[in-house]
């Protein structure tokens, strides 16, 4: 590699260009390994997720979004983007789910359990 062709891939890698325009910022980032991380908990509830990766279940079962979130994107993504690699859409002919839909589906129901919460707590401060 030359050093003109390292300093355009580090100014690419600056400014994330290895990831989708939607998701170079930090709240999107967030919504999408918070959907991600919500996902894969029911996955593991439901067994779904248990198969022939049993031991990268039950190593994945204690991290939080948060985890996933820095590995994935400050590590994993950008170093493979020093690879030559991207993150892409993939349109396979059977269709995929709407990561959009995903996660506002996924905020919804955070709200909705906020405001159970708040409510039930509000019940209990009201009920002498």
């Amino acid at each position: 590699m030359t050093p003109k062709q390292e300093q355009e891939l580090n100014e690419k890698l600056k400014n994330q260009q290895f990831l989708p325009a939607w998701m170079r910022d930090f709240h999107e980032q967030k919504d999408v390994f918070k959907s991600f991380s919500q996902w894969f908990r029911e996955a593991l509830k439901n067994h779904r997720a248990k198969s022939d990766m049993d031991c990268l279940t039950d190593a994945l079962d204690g991290l939080g979004w948060v985890d996933i979130h820095i590995f994935m994107v400050d590590y994993f993504l950008y170093w493979m983007a020093t690879q030559g690699y991207h993150l892409q859409k993939w349109n396979p002919k059977c269709g995929t789910y709407d990561i959009h839909e995903t996660i506002a589906k996924r905020r919804k129901q955070e709200l909705e359990d906020l405001h159970a919460l708040i409510s039930q707590r509000k019940n209990k401060i009201e009920t002498p």
